[in-house]
Order: C-alpha cells, then sequence, then structure tokens
C-alpha cells in the first residue's frame, strides 16, 4: 500500500513542507490518534469476542459512517442506500438470530 502512495504523491517532500499547521495537525491526529484508537479497540474487542462475530461487526462501518455523515453533515441518503444499509444489518444479525434460535 505504501508503495501505491509513492507512486501517486509527489517524491519532492514539497507538499508537506507548503501544508498549513491546521493540516499538519489534522494529519497527525488521524494517524495517531485516530488509527491507533482503533487499532487498540479492535484488539480490546478480539480478546472480548469471537473472531467470526468481530469480522461481523467489522461490516457495519459503511452503516455507522453514513449514519454519522447523514447526522453531522447532513448528507442525503438515498432509498438505494437505506437499501444497501439494511442488506448489511440483516447480514450482520442473521448469525445472531440464527444462534439464538438454535437449541
Amino acid at each position: 500500500m505504501a508503495t501505491l502512495l509513492l507512486l501517486v504523491l509527489p517524491a519532492t517532500g514539497r507538499h508537506v513542507v507548503e501544508a498549513s499547521p491546521p493540516a499538519l495537525l489534522a494529519l497527525l491526529y488521524l494517524g495517531l490518534a485516530v488509527s491507533g484508537g482503533v487499532y487498540i479497540l479492535s484488539n480490546y474487542a478480539l480478546r472480548h469476542m469471537a473472531v467470526g462475530r468481530m469480522g461481523l461487526f467489522s461490516a457495519l462501518v459503511g452503516p455507522v459512517g453514513t449514519a454519522i455523515s447523514a447526522l453531522l453533515l447532513g448528507t442525503k441518503v438515498s432509498a438505494l442506500d437505506l437499501v444497501a444499509l439494511a442488506m448489511v444489518l440483516g447480514a450482520v444479525l442473521l448469525p445472531s438470530l440464527i444462534a439464538w434460535r438454535a437449541p
């Protein structure tokens, strides 16, 4: 992945020097705080959940991101988006419902 980024980004490093301090702080925050937080929380969850269930919950990134985007940023959610979100939620809930109903 890093190799692909090197092909896309300018190799001179000039873009880093020309970036504003708020942009650099935002990049640092996203790189360290957010990525590090997700890594720590994922490892914590893996200690307390089955791997299969953790994999299912990772599929909820899209629906949660869509909901947050719609609530905080006012992004329009189309009917097709709602159908896709319902399919993802159904796919995540289905194994839990089957396990719950099994004797």
